[in-house]
This record gives structure tokens, sequence and C-alpha cells, in this order.
């Protein structure tokens, strides 16, 4: 990875520690807009960890395949946690 790229991925972390600091702070009932901005740190660092914007071929496909899935059960968790 490059610098000016590796610059950008570190941006777009601290942007979404900014926001979920921010959303803590001034609006305490929005849950979920911390829980999306943490899951968006999530899967920057695994896009960027797995090297998924440089792979080709199946290790593309079933990369981003493996985030979409986490991206479900993420969301079927978070489901089940509101409604009990």
């Amino acid at each position: 990875m490059s610098l000016v790229n590796a610059l950008k991925v570190y941006a777009g972390l601290l942007l979404l520690l900014a926001v979920e600091v921010l959303v803590t702070l001034f609006w305490p009932r929005h849950d979920s807009v911390v829980m999306l901005a943490a899951a968006g740190q999530f899967l920057l660092l695994l896009v960027f960890y797995q090297g998924l914007y440089r792979h080709r071929g199946w290790v593309r496909l079933f990369g981003w395949l493996y985030l979409l899935w986490l991206l479900v059960m993420m969301v079927f968790i978070l489901g089940e946690s509101a409604t009990r």
C-alpha cells in the first residue's frame, strides 16, 4: 500500500472515531450511529488488512463474500438485541 493510500485509510478511521465520540457526547440515545461507525472502522480495516483492493479473481470474490457475511451477521445480532 502506498503512503497516500495508507494516509487515506488512517484519515477515514480517525473520521469514524470522531463521529463515534461526538455522537456519544452530544446524542447519547443514538447508539445505532456509534455501532455503524464502529462497523465501518472494522470493515475498513478488514478490507485493507486482507488486501482485497489489490487481489484478483477468487481471492477477491471470497474476501468480499466473507465481509458481506460479517455484515449480515452483525445486522442479525443487532436486530436480535434490539427486539429483546
